[in-house]
């Protein structure tokens, strides 16, 4: 059961996410001068579990269309519903269990750093931060 989560996952495309989060932390790094391991670390974990949910839910919305698929080349889904590995329903409740950690990370930031403007995602002048 867990391997078909991880497919549904998709291990491989994390890499498209994980080099724009690191492009913004080069150019955050290169403003303010300052790069820090932790809030990077973060940064990362925040890309990969909404990167999940965007699959999860695709998953979901995409199951008739992924059944009748049979190129799979660019389109197709993980295939972890036609295969019946998953239901809709399972990567349904799979999405909103992954949004319930994306807010609570949001809410670790927010409270447990001591940086409530980081629910927002701007600064005490209302701007917008680069590089959290």
């Amino acid at each position: 059961m867990l391997k078909a989560w991880i497919q549904a996952a998709r291990p491989a495309a994390h890499g498209m996410i994980f080099i724009p989060l690191l492009a913004g932390q080069a150019l955050a790094f290169r403003i303010h001068g300052v790069f820090d391991w932790s809030w990077f670390f973060h940064l990362v974990l925040y890309g990969i579990l909404y990167q999940i949910y965007v699959l999860y839910i695709n998953d979901y919305a995409d199951e008739e269309l992924d059944r009748d698929n049979h190129t799979y080349w660019l389109s197709g889904g993980s295939r972890v519903i036609p295969q019946g590995k998953l239901s809709g329903q399972a990567l349904w409740i799979g999405s909103w269990v992954i949004l319930g950690l994306l807010l609570a990370q949001a809410l670790y930031w927010g409270v447990g750093l001591q940086r409530p403007g980081m629910l927002a995602l701007n600064d005490r002048r209302g701007g917008a931060r680069v590089g959290l």
